[in-house]
């Protein structure tokens, strides 16, 4: 199999992409804990995803001690991203008498501490620097 379209493609496009691939695999994750109301934080992750290679792309031709870094810092920032847009997702129920920043914090600091505290999770950030 060649990747060679997927090399010409537009890289903000494949950073969407990946994105939103980061999203369905956040969500499936996540459905039973959350909640049904995880899924509408998953075209969140096209923006998630075009954010974060913006904003590292200029670490790609350093050397890869500071690639490793960067994966693990991308992926930890993404998913802290999601965790921010399950949170807004979460305040859209109507259930009476919460505190916002808490519901959106509360869902920013879980999803962190799911990828970094669950061995299984570990592998996303082999898989981020590949």
């Amino acid at each position: 199999m060649s990747f060679a379209p997927l090399m010409k493609m537009n890289t903000t496009l494949l950073a969407g992409l990946s994105g939103l691939i980061w999203g369905l695999m956040g969500a499936s994750f996540s459905q039973k804990v959350a909640g049904a109301h995880v899924w509408f934080a998953v075209p969140l992750g096209i923006p998630i995803g075009i954010a974060v290679f913006r904003g590292s792309r200029w670490t790609y031709k350093k050397p890869r001690w500071v690639l490793f870094f960067t994966a693990i810092i991308s992926t930890i920032i993404a998913v802290a991203l999601f965790g921010l847009c399950v949170g807004l997702a979460d305040l859209m129920r109507d259930i009476p008498n919460r505190n916002g920043l808490a519901v959106v914090i509360q869902s920013m600091l879980a999803y962190l501490f799911g990828l970094l505290t669950m061995p299984p999770f570990w592998a996303f950030f082999l898989l981020s620097f590949g």
